[in-house]
């Protein structure tokens, strides 16, 4: 193990005890974040093709990815400092 790049393979010890690392973390977030991008895009085919009042569908996409941003901000920023 002397050859393999350190700090890319976590210990099987650490792995137990510890399985939350910022690694499995990272990818929890990368497999919920494009679920969010796929219920996005059809929200947004919906709204664009069902919508009968504009007014509110462009309220609705307005606090949804304001919302979706400000979440997805939140969890970005506490990986980065959970991984440190």
């Amino acid at each position: 193990m002397s050859n393999i790049k350190e700090g890319f393979f976590i210990p099987i010890e650490e792995a137990i005890l510890n399985p939350l690392t910022g690694v499995v973390l990272w990818i929890v977030f990368s497999i919920l974040f494009l679920l969010w991008a796929a219920m996005s895009v059809i929200l947004r085919y919906h709204w664009k093709s069902y919508s009968f009042e504009q007014k509110k569908i462009t309220r609705s996409k307005q606090v949804y990815f304001t919302g979706s941003f400000l979440f997805i901000a939140i969890m970005i920023f506490s990986l980065i400092f959970y991984s440190l």
